[in-house]
């Protein structure tokens, strides 16, 4: 299904604009439309190079990658019910066309409980040529070109040969008349949310690599794209909240987010425990300002391309080519809505677009039984002893008659037994999903 978010002009009137947010999968929240984003430069530089290509002259340019990763540490295992971040993101990014504009990195997850793997993929693309004059050529995706379709209609991130699973994708457009479909593209923005869950998770060091049937490689020597990736603790579930773009100077988002689940909170979690996961791309390497805690923000910066070498003059507001920036904020401990803020300060680009995910929190059960070490594992709404499931604990509550964790021990009734006798001892299992074990 695809939202739309808004189509307007952008201060030339030659300039349109076509934007979507699509869900992937059932459940998801709808989109809102307006916006906030803001801009900044920063950070250790790394070259990548490409080749430039023209006017008919080739050049080489070295696109310029800027990351400020936040440094993370994290929390000791079954100590805390919160959702919390186990590792720094690990990002890759690529710029040209071909296989060389393609990022892939090499991912080890960190060892946790109930944890989930959060990967944003960012893409920009330039569908202009000096020599060619077919626009909407060039997106990442048939995804964005067609609107619809399911997971298999998403690019195909791998990591260790194990599929992530699309979420959502935010996309939107800059077209040079009033057509504002896909197909009259001459620059466009992609970024996809994946997810990857605790029982799908490879062990090891893995590459991440992007591809597939419906993944179209860079054309233009202006594309550029970027991976990022981080794994999360004590997650039962992510559900999309809200998607929102804006394609007017000043540009900014700000997204209505409630950390409130649709699903269940379960037993011994809270609201605060949930943590609210935005995300947004500009199309600009000038940078992003956030209001939440930033986790990363990558810059590239690509002069290269064909979009103004094409426009001699340009008949576009908009200086491309200048790259893009890919950004991510979080916040937990808040049990009422929040604003998930980006403001970017370049009027010379076209758009910029944001996300908002929640992470629901799911906590650890401990045993309460005497005399041996601690007994814990991950809570399980799914299947459990008894009719009860465990409540989230942050430490053993065990006492000499192993009642100290009341609620939830129903699974097992002890009958009267007599020496030299056979007895029975019944035990009740709960398995609320039949595809489950």
């Amino acid at each position: 299904m695809i939202f739309p978010i808004k189509s307007s002009h952008f201060r030339s009137q030659l300039s349109k604009f076509r934007a979507a947010l699509q869900w992937c999968g059932s459940g998801e929240r709808s989109a809102k439309s307006s916006g906030d984003n803001q801009a900044w430069g920063r950070k250790a530089a790394v070259a990548v190079g490409l080749a430039a290509s023209f006017v008919g002259v080739s050049v080489a340019i070295a696109a310029t990658v800027t990351t400020n990763i936040a440094p993370v540490t994290p929390v000791a295992q079954c100590t805390t019910t919160s959702v919390n971040q186990l590792d720094a993101f690990s990002t890759a990014s690529a710029s040209g066309a071909g296989t060389g504009g393609v990022p892939s990195l090499t991912y080890t997850a960190p060892s946790g409980i109930s944890r989930t793997i959060m990967a944003v993929i960012s893409f920009e693309r330039d569908h202009t040529s000096a020599t060619n004059s077919t626009r909407g050529d060039n997106w990442a995706s048939t995804r964005t070109t067609n609107g619809s379709g399911g997971a298999s209609t998403y690019p195909t991130v791998s990591m260790g040969g194990v599929d992530l699973r699309p979420r959502a994708v935010v996309a939107s457009t800059a077209n040079p008349t009033s057509d504002t479909s896909a197909s009259n593209s001459e620059l466009s923005q992609e970024f996809y949310l994946y997810t990857l869950d605790e029982a799908d998770i490879p062990s090891g060091a893995n590459t991440v690599t992007i591809g597939g049937s419906e993944f179209n490689l860079p054309t233009n020597a202006g594309d550029e794209a970027t991976i990022m990736l981080a794994t999360f603790e004590n997650v039962s579930v992510a559900e999309g909240v809200a998607g929102q773009t804006d394609n007017n100077a000043p540009f900014s988002l700000s997204i209505a987010a409630n950390p409130t689940a649709t699903s269940t909170q379960l037993a011994g979690t809270t609201v605060a425990d949930n943590m609210l996961f935005a995300l947004a791309q500009s199309t600009s390497d000038n940078g992003i300002n956030v209001t939440w805690d930033e986790r990363i923000e990558v810059n590239v910066d690509n002069a290269d391309g064909s979009y103004l070498a094409e426009r001699t003059p340009p008949i576009s507001a908009y200086s491309e080519n200048d790259g893009m920036t890919s950004i991510i904020q979080t916040l937990t401990g808040v049990s009422s809505s929040q604003n998930a803020s980006f403001t970017a300060t370049n009027n010379g680009m076209y758009s910029i677009g944001g996300l908002v995910f929640r992470l629901v929190a799911r906590g650890c059960d401990y045993g309460d039984a005497p005399g041996y070490a601690d007994a814990v594992h991950a809570q399980s709404d799914d299947i459990y002893l008894g009719s009860i499931y465990g409540d989230a604990e942050t430490s053993s509550p065990t006492n000499p008659t192993a009642t100290g964790d009341v609620g939830d021990e129903d699974g097992v009734t002890i009958p009267s037994m007599t020496q030299g006798t056979t007895v029975t001892i019944p035990v009740s299992v709960t398995q609320v999903d039949a595809n489950d074990g």
